[in-house]
């Protein structure tokens, strides 16, 4: 969507059709912006796949070529980006305390408990890569249906960092079919424009029908 469209009397913006909610469960914010980011399978159940981009992005690609792209030739579920940074989830714990996104207290109290369930100190996210939660494509399937629940249900029981929760439910589940593509094709589906662009974050969705796979 370019910047500077409004939305019409018909809840569209071009193509695009604009879906309004109400009564979500959640005074924070933070919170409530991971119920379409992390669980969209429940609020469009008639849909088979959908694309996850963040409010600092700008979605510029065809979404069925994104599909075909990231999911359907590497026969995968769940595709996430790289990290060009971080690979260790407690050196991604200290830079969400370093940058004020999390307090100290909060994020020790999640990673003692990780600890205790046997994620140590060295683990990193994918062996040798971490993980980019800016953009994400998914199918929905049951497979991937449970792991996001149990992602969601993680972000609730402790901080809204889903960085953090995210390594511990991929080690404890261990889902088939998680796909890590690198930091350069993220640059190719998006244009970013940094956390100060106040724009909303945008959930695409394919049903079965506009999918045509």
């Amino acid at each position: 969507m370019e910047e500077g469209n409004k939305i019409g009397e018909d809840n569209n913006i071009g193509l695009w059709r604009i879906i309004l909610f109400s009564d979500l469960p959640f005074s924070d914010q933070r919170l409530t912006g991971k119920i379409p980011k992390l669980i969209s399978h429940c609020l469009f159940p008639m849909a088979r796949y959908s694309i996850w981009v963040d409010s600092k992005s700008q979605f510029r690609r065809d979404p069925l070529g994104v599909l075909e792209a990231l999911l359907w030739r590497s026969n995968s579920s769940l595709a996430l980006s790289e990290h060009g940074a971080r690979s260790s989830l407690y050196d991604e714990a200290k830079a969400i305390v370093k940058k004020h996104k999390a307090t100290p207290e909060e994020v020790k109290v999640q990673l003692d408990q990780y600890r205790q369930d046997g994620i140590p100190d060295e683990k990193r996210f994918n062996g040798k890569k971490g993980v980019s939660f800016s953009e994400f494509v998914r199918d929905h399937g049951p497979s991937t249906n449970l792991f996001m629940c149990l992602w969601f249900n993680e972000v609730v029981r402790f901080t809204s960092r889903d960085q953090l929760s995210f390594p511990y439910v991929l080690r404890r589940l261990r889902p088939p079919g998680v796909h890590l593509f690198p930091v350069c094709a993220r640059k190719d589906l998006v244009n970013s424009f940094g956390h100060r662009r106040k724009v909303k974050p945008l959930v695409l969705v394919a049903t079965s029908n506009s999918a045509g796979a």
